[in-house]
């Protein structure tokens, strides 16, 4: 048994799926996290995003939770480890634990804020520029692997507008299981 979790919708349907295009949302900009599954342990939180209430029962094994410091701190130097890039020459990493602990950061690609933080370094390219270039302008894409290889489907996190922890799966939907679907009435 895992975590039971809300997700509200306009739309009935039997299974989860990650479709920009049926996003209820036409702006990514309104989206926190970009394209996924957004769930929420309120009940009420989730109803107010449409009439059908699905339960879903969330694996742990599938959870990266980013509500603890803990584990982004351990995250990112796995990350760092991984690439052999010792970030703390080139940026803050507490700094970046903050932002992402208070919803600065966006938690499905950290990877891009990590990689902006290195960008932004003269001195990272001063001393890594060679290992760059052995990527031939893959190593965004190849930090994003690693990063992607760290975390589970799910991430839960904090952000400023909400009193409970968030989740999103931002990919393998078929990992979330549906207890239940209710009918909450019109919108």
């Amino acid at each position: 048994m895992g975590n039971l979790v809300y997700h509200g919708s306009r739309i009935y349907f039997n299974e989860f799926v990650i479709d920009p295009g049926l996003s209820a949302y036409s702006d990514p900009a309104r989206l926190d996290e970009g394209y996924g599954i957004y769930m929420t342990e309120d009940f009420k939180v989730a109803s107010d995003y449409g009439q059908y209430l699905y339960t879903i029962n969330l694996e742990n094994s599938f959870i990266t939770d980013f509500t603890s410091k803990v584990v982004v701190r351990d995250t990112i130097l796995k990350l760092e480890q991984m690439l052999g890039i010792n970030f703390k020459l080139y940026f803050n990493i507490n700094e970046v634990i903050d932002y992402m602990m208070d919803g600065r950061l966006n938690v499905v690609n950290l990877d891009d804020d990590i990689y902006n933080y290195l960008d932004a370094s003269y001195k990272f390219y001063q001393h890594h520029g060679e290992y760059l270039e052995s990527f031939e302008d893959n190593f965004r894409y190849h930090m994003k692997t690693c990063y992607h290889s760290l975390v589970g489907n799910v991430f839960k996190y904090k952000i400023p507008t909400f009193k409970e922890p968030l989740y999103i799966c931002f990919r393998n939907p078929e990992t979330l299981i549906i207890e239940n679907i209710s009918y909450t009435g019109e919108e």
